[in-house]
């Protein structure tokens, strides 16, 4: 499947609810409210067969927070046995994936992102709202006991908050075989009220303290992130620098929501539900004149954009 720039669309991030146990400042504030009414088991199933029909082949599973539904290794198990499906990865806050890894290791999980805005205990508490940083480090520490390939902590880099982390993230990549990845902050939501740490300032930050970083190509990764690795290193770190670095030349992926709603770029707002039209036997011609039309690209930041997106991260799915 490809767009009318030629860009090939294989990837699909499905949120599957946007409900989380985290607070996070600068995704969750706590006057958004779930909805709660998240695409059932089937529907999701039924999406990710049409999404297979037109060639997407790799699916990431967000939230919200995945691991709040009780059937969510379900949906999971489901997908990876779908024909023509490649890879299938879920980005969850670690608070209750520790109890699920074995099951994940035996279904063949492709990837796990585990958001980690910071090591240091009370800044993690500040950041989210929850005390258990304890109980997240030692989940991380049982996919390296189990030998769980393509593990990465999100990290979004806010500036004013959690700069001195960034170093000590870093550091686990000696002695661990993970990804620490650094994102940019998005102005999406109340995004939007944080100023930019931007990634040149993030890799000067990392090799005064590391040496030169080596950019690598890395074959696990979807997505639009550069890859280092340095001296010494198990691991690898990554950069995503959506608004400093735009990529949209690249872009392979769409997002549907957990309410059902496509879209084919983070910035702009949906213009089709397509739960309205599950039952349709043109689901899946639907979701490629969507594609066909995805935009050129973002303009955060150029203050010219219409049909913008009013919707938080955690309504549109991380």
């Amino acid at each position: 499947m490809q767009d009318k720039y030629n860009r090939t669309i294989d990837y699909a991030r499905i949120s599957v609810t946007d409900r989380c146990n985290f607070k996070c400042t600068y995704c969750l504030p706590n006057e958004v409210e779930s909805i709660d009414n998240s695409l059932t088991h089937s529907e999701i199933l039924r999406l990710c067969q049409n999404l297979v029909q037109l060639g997407i082949s790799k699916i990431k599973i967000t939230g919200g927070e995945p691991f709040l539904r009780s059937d969510i290794i379900d949906i999971i198990r489901d997908i990876k046995n779908l024909n023509g499906i490649k890879e299938v990865t879920i980005t969850t806050n670690g608070f209750l994936l520790g109890t699920h890894l074995e099951e994940l290791k035996t279904i063949g999980i492709d990837g796990i992102n585990i958001s980690v805005d910071a090591l240091d205990r009370e800044l993690f508490y500040k950041i989210t709202k929850v005390d258990c940083f304890d109980k997240i480090f030692d989940t991380i520490k049982k996919t390296q006991e189990l030998g769980m390939k393509n593990i990465k902590l999100n990290c979004v880099l806010i500036k004013g908050c959690n700069e001195d982390e960034y170093i000590k993230l870093a550091k686990l990549v000696k002695q661990y075989d993970i990804c620490i990845k650094y994102i940019e902050m998005m102005p999406i939501g109340i995004g939007k009220e944080f100023q930019q740490y931007s990634l040149k300032e993030l890799k000067k930050t990392l090799e005064d303290e590391f040496g030169a970083l080596t950019e690598i190509e890395n074959k696990n990764s979807n997505g639009p992130a550069t890859y280092y690795t340095m001296d010494g290193a198990k691991g690898k770190v990554g950069m995503i620098g959506a608004i400093t670095h735009k990529f949209c030349d690249r872009c392979n992926r769409i997002r549907i929501t957990s309410q059902g709603e496509l879209k084919t770029c983070l910035q702009y707002s949906a213009k089709v539900n397509l739960r309205k039209h599950m039952c349709s036997d043109n689901l899946a011609q639907l979701i490629r004149n969507e594609i066909l039309n995805k935009p050129e690209s973002h303009k955060f930041n150029e203050n010219s954009i219409f049909n913008e997106e009013i919707k938080s991260m955690v309504e549109i799915g991380g």
